[in-house]
């Protein structure tokens, strides 16, 4: 099979002139009725090379003052040293309020709406005969805030060893 030319002699020179005259390959593209792909595929080949850059376009312009602004905003909230770009100290440690837990039975936990109401953190080591925490639940989970904080810590987060439990008056 014979390879055809699809680009005539009166396009490629259009292409050349169009081109180093600084005109975008879309608007050659637009001009000739074809792809831009196909502008810029002849334009490789061709090994053509701009002479002049071509002038940027309202959205580029408006874009590179958009850039520039926020720098220079970036900059100067740094420099006043604003709260905004202070970054927050990580506490290594998670406060946790030790509870005694209630040592409920899995019977006893009530539920609402298919959650427990109740935490259902396992608080022995006997699995046969499980006892749980028992305390008033965080509203998206199934555990205190106590142990809520000690199964799901917070990213950055070091859980200090386990607290004693304090004994709580009846």
């Amino acid at each position: 099979m014979r390879w055809v030319e699809t680009w005539s002699q009166e396009q490629r020179d259009l292409l050349k002139t169009k081109w180093e005259a600084g005109v975008t390959a879309q608007a050659i593209a637009d001009e000739l009725g074809i792809s831009r792909n196909a502008v810029c595929g002849k334009i490789d080949r061709l090994k053509l090379s701009r002479s002049v850059k071509p002038p940027p376009t309202e959205s580029e312009l408006q874009a590179r003052k958009d850039r520039i602004r926020e720098k220079n905003t970036e900059r100067m909230r740094k420099r006043r040293g604003s709260v905004a770009f202070k970054p927050k100290p990580i506490p290594r440690e998670i406060p946790m309020q030790c509870l005694e837990p209630l040592n409920l039975a899995l019977a006893d936990l009530t539920m609402k709406d298919g959650r427990p109401v109740e935490c259902r953190f396992i608080t022995n080591d006997d699995l046969t005969d499980a006892r749980y925490c028992g305390h008033a639940v965080d509203s998206e989970t199934s555990w205190c805030p106590h142990h809520r904080l000690k199964l799901q810590p917070p990213r950055g987060w070091i859980a200090p060893a386990m607290a004693p439990k304090i004994a709580v008056a009846a």
